[in-house]
């Protein structure tokens, strides 16, 4: 009986603590306790990157991301591709026609311009060679890359043949006739080509070929057309994959190209002359 009533006893002063304790402020967390709540925030960041990155095409680690766009369901991602043997030079090394519509116009554009000489010119050439294949560079934070646009169009380059120069282009494949082709000197090359119009007027073109970089090469083509004078930025594809390459992604669409600084290309070719 006795021993029955201490339990009762021990009963009613532990519901008496715990009553007064609910009324007590909650204890503020150990040190521990704040270091693992701290831990489980940066956690959460962590995971904040990784959705923002969902969509990326090759692994995080391998990308140096550069610019972000588009929207929560369609990404756009312009990244460095870190791997050395990346799938996307294979993309833009590329020189077959994409399709047998590409194949009727060089065929067409060509078959233009000799319809409309009156004379098959004489290719006027002194003993010299270029690369037959050349692809576009782009100037990224102050070196230079090749460069993987997210429409196949914009991947412009060139091919030189024994008489004419092929020009993959935004508005598809088309040829234009060489009539000159002479070496100036050791980096300077110039080229005379005649193209057509869409109303198959002959077209006189002059294009200057500046090697800027020995070592790298890197060339300027100015080309001089009636409607202006144009600049790219070229390497000769078999060196392509001794520069970096970015590549412009979409996750579900072909966003907008990425728009990169120009050089200074005046200044660049002053120094040769």
């Amino acid at each position: 009986m006795k021993n029955h009533f201490y339990i009762i006893a021990f009963t009613i002063i532990g519901l008496i603590i715990y009553s007064c304790g609910n009324d007590k402020p909650d204890k503020l967390p150990s040190s521990n306790q704040r270091k693992n709540k701290t831990e489980k925030v940066e956690e959460n960041d962590e995971n904040d990157d990784l959705l923002e990155n969902i969509g990326l095409p090759i692994n995080k680690d391998s990308a140096q991301i550069i610019y972000t766009g588009g929207t929560e369901k369609d990404h756009q991602f312009v990244f460095i591709d870190k791997r050395k043997n990346s799938d996307y030079y294979s993309l833009i090394m590329d020189f077959e026609f994409p399709s047998k519509f590409e194949t009727s116009q060089y065929r067409n554009s060509y078959a233009t311009i000799l319809k409309h000489m009156t004379e098959t010119p004489i290719i006027k050439s002194t003993n010299i060679s270029l690369e037959e294949n050349w692809i576009s560079l782009k100037m990224y934070d102050y070196d230079y890359y090749v460069y993987c646009p997210a429409r196949e169009e914009e991947n412009y380059r060139f091919r030189l043949t024994d008489s004419s120069m092929i020009i993959f282009e935004s508005h598809g494949v088309i040829a234009e006739k060489i009539t000159e082709f002479e070496k100036e000197t050791d980096k300077h090359f110039v080229l005379n080509t005649i193209t057509a119009s869409d109303k198959g007027k002959l077209i006189s073109k002059e294009i200057n070929i500046y090697l800027i970089d020995s070592k790298k090469q890197i060339y300027i083509w100015e080309i001089f057309a009636p409607e202006g004078i144009e600049y790219r930025l070229m390497t000769p594809v078999k060196y392509a994959k001794s520069f970096p390459i970015i590549v412009n992604y979409g996750e579900k669409s072909k966003p907008e190209e990425y728009k990169f600084k120009e050089i200074n290309y005046f200044e660049e070719i002053s120094k040769l002359l």
